[in-house]
C-alpha cells in the first residue's frame, strides 16, 4: 500500500447533530464525567456546516486553548477544504477557508459541510481533578460567530470514579474500567479495546443481551486491538479473559 507522507486521512463516525456546528475530542473518556488519564494526546475534531440562505465565501475557525494543553505541541490536522491555519494572542488558534464556496445546506444538504481536526499534547503530570475544557467560534462570512459547545474532559489517574453499570438495565456489574477501555464508545462498529496492563494469549468476546456471542477475538497480545464489527444498534457486552480474571464492558453501537 503506497502511503503519501503529506496527505492526512481522517475516519470518523458518521452522526447526528441538533446543532451541526460542534466540537468533539477524543479519547472521549470515560463515564459522564470523560475521564482520561494525564500526559496523553488529545484529538479534537470541529464540525461546521452553512445553515444559511447562501453561499458562504469565507470560513473562519478560532479555538483559544485551554491552558492545560500544550500550546507549543498544537499539530493542525486534516480538513475537508484546503485551509490556511496560525496560532496568535492568548493561545488563539485559527482556521481560515478563503474562496470556500460552501454552499447552503438547502441547496447541497452533503456539500454543506466541513471539518478540521487537530492534535495536542496536556501539559506534564497534570494533577487529578484538572478539567480540559475547549469550544470553538465559527464565522461564517460577515455573520456573528456559532459557538459551538463545550468539550469537557477530566484527568484521573486511576480512572476511580467510574460507575458500575446498572445491573436494572443491562445486566452487566463490577465492570474495571480502569483495567478496560474502549473508545469510541458510543460507536458506529469501529473502536478500540484498550488494557491498562498489556496481555497474552487473551481473548476477546461480543455478546448480546441474551448471551449469545457475536465476535471473538482469540490469541490477542499487546496492549490495545482495534475492532470493527457489523451489528444492529444496541447495547452489547464485551468481554475478555486473560490470566483467568474476565473483565466485562459494556458497548454501545449507534
Amino acid at each position: 500500500i503506497y502511503i503519501d507522507p503529506i496527505v492526512d486521512i481522517f475516519c470518523g463516525i458518521v452522526s447526528g447533530s441538533y446543532d451541526p456546528n460542534d466540537k468533539t475530542g477524543y479519547p472521549l473518556g470515560v463515564t459522564d464525567s470523560h475521564f482520561v488519564y494525564p500526559n496523553g494526546k488529545m484529538e479534537y475534531l470541529i464540525r461546521f456546516q452553512n445553515t444559511g440562505n447562501d453561499t458562504a465565501f469565507t470560513v473562519i475557525i478560532r479555538d483559544t486553548l485551554d491552558t492545560d494543553l500544550n500550546i507549543f505541541s498544537v499539530v493542525s490536522g486534516v480538513s475537508s477544504h484546503n485551509y490556511t491555519f496560525r496560532m496568535y494572542g492568548p493561545r488563539v488558534l485559527e482556521w481560515t477557508y478563503n474562496n470556500i464556496m460552501l454552499p447552503d445546506s438547502t441547496i447541497d444538504l452533503e456539500g454543506s459541510n466541513g471539518f478540521v481536526t487537530f492534535n495536542v499534547f496536556q501539559n506534564p503530570n497534570l494533577v487529578d481533578g484538572t478539567q480540559l475544557n475547549n469550544s470553538a467560534a465559527i464565522y461564517f462570512d460577515f455573520n456573528d460567530p456559532i459557538i459551538t459547545n463545550t468539550t469537557e474532559h477530566t484527568i484521573d489517574r486511576g480512572l476511580k470514579k467510574l460507575a458500575v453499570v446498572d445491573t436494572t438495565t443491562d445486566g452487566i456489574s463490577n465492570i474495571n474500567q480502569k483495567s478496560l477501555m474502549i473508545y469510541p464508545n458510543p460507536t458506529n462498529g469501529q473502536f478500540i479495546v484498550k488494557f491498562a496492563e498489556k496481555v497474552s494469549n487473551a481473548t476477546i468476546d461480543i455478546h448480546d443481551m441474551n448471551s449469545r456471542k457475536l465476535h471473538s477475538v482469540s490469541n490477542f497480545s499487546g496492549y490495545q486491538t482495534s475492532i470493527d464489527v457489523d451489528l444492529p444498534k444496541g447495547i452489547y457486552v464485551v468481554s475478555t479473559n486473560s490470566k483467568g480474571e474476565v473483565i466485562k464492558q459494556k458497548l454501545v453501537i449507534e
